[in-house]
Formats: structure tokens, C-alpha cells, sequence
């Protein structure tokens, strides 16, 4: 059976540096799983929110794309891409990758997913935080990823100490607003 972990052998645990922490995209946790195997124990846990009321979680991920001008491929791109991103492709996407349903059908009817989670203890503390998920933010224009990558490095360049807090926002905002579309 699993282990009882009071606070006191967690601190404990942590102390002796057998506790590791992590936090990444729902949608590797299959493959998390998979790599874990029997090595430890391991378990999930929501994010924490500085702001536990007004806060709130990005999303982000998939997208169906259809580039066919041809009108009958078009039809059926599009039957496609209603039925992947029903229930029923949620059903499937969900197990195979750990990601959150973008249908809250499919989350909680046994005929989709909600066996699935009675099952799959691990899989539950990304879909209690759906009630706060909110959309991915986009910076305008061309440059919106190279935006995001700049603001990124510019913290990393923070964390790994070799610019002072200030410097980096500094440089972030210059090379920023170099990047955005005037309006």
C-alpha cells in the first residue's frame, strides 16, 4: 500500500533530500509516469496560486488547423475537427497525454472520462483546477513568440544570477517594445 506522509516525515524527507518537486504541462504526465515507473513514489498536486482567490492558470496546448481550399476536404476537415475535439477525442487525448479535457462533457460522463479519473488518482489534481483555467495570453503581431522567449530569458538570466533583477527588466522591455506592432 502507499506510505502514510505526515508533515513530520515530509519535512524530514525533504530535509534528506528525498523530496523533489517539479511543475510542467499536464500534458507530460504520461510520459512522467511512464519514466517514474517503480523508481518512487510519485504523486500530483495542484499549483499553487499566489493569489488563491483572483488567481488564475494559462492554457494552453493543441489547435486544429485546416488548409485545404478544396470545398469537399474542407467538409471533411471540419467533421474532423468537431469530432477530436468532442468528448469523445478528449477520451482518448486525456489518457494518452495527461492533458485537461477542453470538454467538461467528456470530464465527468462514464462515458467518457469519468472512470478514467476514479482510476487514475494522478490525473485528478490538473482537473480540479479547471474551474480556474483561463486562455493562454498572446502577445500582438508576428513577433508573439519571440516576445515570450524574450521575457523567459530574460528571467533566466535572473535566476541563474547573472543579471540584477532590474537589468533584466530593463532589457526585456527594450527588447520588447522593438518587437511589438506600433498602433
Amino acid at each position: 500500500g502507499m506510505p502514510v506522509f505526515t508533515k513530520a516525515a515530509g519535512e524530514q524527507a525533504f530535509a534528506a533530500g528525498k523530496v523533489g518537486f517539479e511543475f510542467q504541462t499536464t500534458g507530460a504526465l504520461v510520459n512522467t509516469i511512464k519514466n517514474v515507473g517503480t523508481k518512487f513514489d510519485l504523486r500530483t498536486a495542484k499549483i499553487p496560486l499566489i493569489d488563491p482567490v483572483n488567481g488564475r492558470l494559462p492554457t494552453g496546448g493543441n489547435a486544429v488547423v485546416i488548409l485545404t481550399h478544396d470545398p469537399v476536404k474542407e467538409e471533411a476537415a471540419w467533421k474532423f475537427a468537431k469530432f477530436a475535439a468532442g468528448p469523445y477525442g478528449a477520451s482518448v487525448v486525456v489518457p494518452g497525454t495527461g492533458y485537461v479535457p477542453n470538454n467538461e462533457l467528456a470530464a465527468k460522463s462514464a462515458e467518457y472520462l469519468g472512470d478514467f479519473y476514479k482510476k487514475n488518482p494522478l490525473f485528478q489534481a490538473g482537473l480540479s483546477q479547471m474551474p480556474i483555467m483561463a486562455p493562454w495570453y498572446a502577445f500582438p503581431g508576428a513577433n508573439g513568440v519571440k516576445v515570450t522567449q524574450t521575457i523567459v530569458d530574460n528571467l533566466s538570466r535572473i535566476v541563474d544570477g547573472s543579471a540584477a533583477p532590474r537589468e533584466a527588466l530593463d532589457d526585456a522591455a527594450s527588447d520588447v517594445e522593438g518587437m511589438l506592432p506600433r498602433s
